[in-house]
């Protein structure tokens, strides 16, 4: 077609078709940047949607996990609000029937006191009189001893009574150590719970927290790598887009030269 058109034909030089070559390969160069920069622009597509995908799970977690901790919270304050007022119950129902023993006892051993007191004085009264009256008799000697036997029974009586009293009141100061003791062992141990629960729930949440910046961190080294290829394989293009360009040049140009020189 050309011989019958344009005479005959003209030589095609080899610069020609270098040149032709090195568009085919620009063009081959350029769709695999658009492809490699089609798939970056995707798995931003995908980063981002999985990135807000994740966010939203994460919320929802965190709001999930917040509502449990409330719930587990206002239940473990409730338990301990209902093991406080049992232990006050407890408590006042205790010191109640310590302050009526008390009182009983008080009350038991003043009147006690009191009428072993009337009998001391009587048998002390008789004891003066007897003695007052004494006349070295055997009989009255028996009385005299009787009265003292009797005088020192009572006393004793006495001693003894006042000794269960101090014991008593010792016994009542001892459960009411015990008694603190078990409270205090109680409040600290609901300490201790309450503790125990919110350090669990916080390590749980820096545990959320961590993986969350792991997969984060993922992604964006995925990306940042992606970036980085691309950027290296562009100059690459580029250098060798340019050797070749220089090439096809310096050949055009011997060409030339040589068909001048002719």
């Amino acid at each position: 077609q050309r011989t019958m058109t344009l005479g005959p034909s003209s030589p095609i030089h080899d610069w020609e078709v270098e040149k032709v070559t090195l568009m085919n390969e620009c063009e081959e160069y350029r769709d695999r940047a658009e492809s490699l920069e089609r798939k970056i622009q995707e798995d931003r597509t995908t980063y981002d949607r999985n990135t807000a995908s994740l966010l939203r799970e994460v919320k929802m977690k965190e709001s999930l996990l917040e509502k449990r901790v409330q719930d587990i919270e206002r239940q473990l304050m409730g338990q301990i609000q209902d093991l406080q007022r049992q232990l006050e119950a407890q408590r006042n129902e205790h010191d109640d029937e310590v302050e009526e023993l008390r009182t009983r006892y008080d009350h038991a051993l003043v009147t006690e006191q009191k009428k072993h007191q009337r009998r001391l004085d009587t048998m002390q009264e008789r004891l003066k009189n007897v003695v007052s009256s004494a006349q070295n008799s055997d009989k009255q000697g028996e009385q005299v001893q009787s009265l003292k036997t009797e005088l020192a029974r009572e006393r004793s009586q006495r001693a003894q009574d006042k000794l269960e009293w101090q014991t008593r009141q010792q016994q009542l100061a001892s459960q009411n150590s015990t008694q603190r003791d078990l409270s205090d062992k109680h409040n600290m141990e609901m300490q201790r719970m309450r503790e125990l629960f919110m350090s669990e729930s916080h390590q749980q949440s820096m545990q959320h927290e961590a993986r969350i910046q792991n997969l984060k961190s993922e992604y964006e080294e995925a990306l940042r790598e992606a970036r980085e290829q691309l950027e290296t394989e562009k100059d690459v293009w580029a250098i060798e887009r340019q050797a070749q360009v220089d090439q096809v040049t310096r050949s055009a140009q011997q060409e030339k030269e040589q068909a001048i020189k002719k």
